[in-house]
C-alpha cells in the first residue's frame, strides 16, 4: 500500500501489472482513473479496483490535488509494473 498526491491537472504515467490487482481508494480532490481509453470520474470514498494486465492512468482535476491509496495484490514490484504508451484516444 503506498500514499500518493498528484498536484492539481498532473497523471500517473499510463501502466499496468502483469499479475498484480491494483486498487485505488479516493481520500481528498476529485478526477479520473483510465483503464484503456475510458474514463471513471473519482471523488472521496471511489474505490476503484484494476486487474492485471488493464492499462490505467489516474489523474487530478485542474482545481485539486487529488490523494488516494494505491493498493496491490500480491504486492507491488518494479518487475510487475510496465510502463506502456497511452490507449489511443485516452489522454497522453
Amino acid at each position: 500500500m503506498a500514499l500518493f498526491r498528484l498536484e492539481p491537472g498532473r497523471a500517473s504515467a499510463w501502466s499496468h501489472n502483469k499479475v498484480g490487482e491494483e486498487s485505488f481508494f479516493i481520500l481528498k480532490g476529485k478526477g479520473e482513473v483510465w483503464t484503456g481509453n475510458q474514463a471513471h470520474a473519482v471523488r472521496p470514498g471511489s474505490f476503484i479496483l484494476i486487474p492485471p494486465s488493464v492499462v490505467r492512468s489516474i489523474r487530478a482535476s485542474k482545481g485539486e490535488a487529488l490523494e488516494f491509496y494505491a493498493v496491490t495484490t500480491p504486492a507491488w514490484s518494479s518487475d510487475d509494473d510496465v510502463l506502456v504508451q497511452a490507449p489511443e484516444g485516452a489522454p497522453k
